[in-house]
């Protein structure tokens, strides 16, 4: 007697590149049809095509949600933008002011600044005046540079900070180069610093810069 095979059929199903609205529409195709199929009497059917109702509409909710904070992330950012351009505005007011006022460096000093080329303690090592930014080609990198004035061949310590910084926040950036890669997902906001080495001997850590990976 001779023996009946079935073939077995494959569902085409490639869900490694679809994205939420191609998920809405393979959703919203199964809760249509389903209730007629001749598998909808299968329990086991039955459980599943409730299920992915249910977190379809869980997923919807939840992009809703996220499209509303991504909206209010950018407003916010913008007038993060606008206050740091403000605050930078004041002190450069407040430098003219001071400049043009002050008779000596007592005075620069009681309200807080620093005389430029003041002379400094002897054997002090100053951190570096400010920090280069090179945009990379490739996205998810971008490398950073302390600025380095003479023929002086320093060593640098760096770290870095997610934004907003916060206390304990900073984690050392490996090497003792001038120059650091950072990489991290495209649009993250990395603070960035430098210091100078000499033996065991390390300055004052630089003016933080804020980075934004590309």
């Amino acid at each position: 007697m001779a023996k009946t095979t079935s073939k077995r059929l494959h569902v085409q199903m490639n869900l490694t590149r679809v994205d939420d609205r191609s998920l809405y529409d393979i959703v919203a195709g199964i809760v249509q049809l389903a209730p007629t199929s001749p598998l909808s009497a299968i329990p086991a059917v039955q459980t599943s095509v409730a299920a992915i109702a249910a977190l379809g509409a869980s997923l919807k909710a939840e992009n809703d949600t996220v499209a509303g904070h991504r909206t209010k992330l950018a407003s916010a950012v913008e007038v993060e933008g606008n206050v740091r351009r403000a605050l930078t505005g004041e002190l450069l007011a407040l430098k003219a002011v001071v400049e043009s006022k002050s008779t000596n460096a007592a005075e620069i000093a009681s309200i807080g600044l620093k005389e430029r080329g003041a002379s400094q303690p002897s054997g002090t090592i100053l951190p570096p005046e400010s920090i280069h930014v090179r945009p990379s080609r490739r996205r998810g990198q971008i490398t950073v540079a302390a600025h380095q004035i003479g023929t002086a061949k320093w060593r640098y310590a760096a770290e870095s900070s997610p934004d907003p910084v916060g206390e304990g926040a900073w984690s050392n950036l490996t090497g003792y180069g001038k120059a650091r890669r950072l990489t991290g997902p495209s649009g993250a906001r990395v603070w960035v610093r430098f210091a100078r080495v000499q033996g065991q001997s390390q300055s004052a850590w630089s003016t933080p810069v804020l980075v934004t990976i590309p």
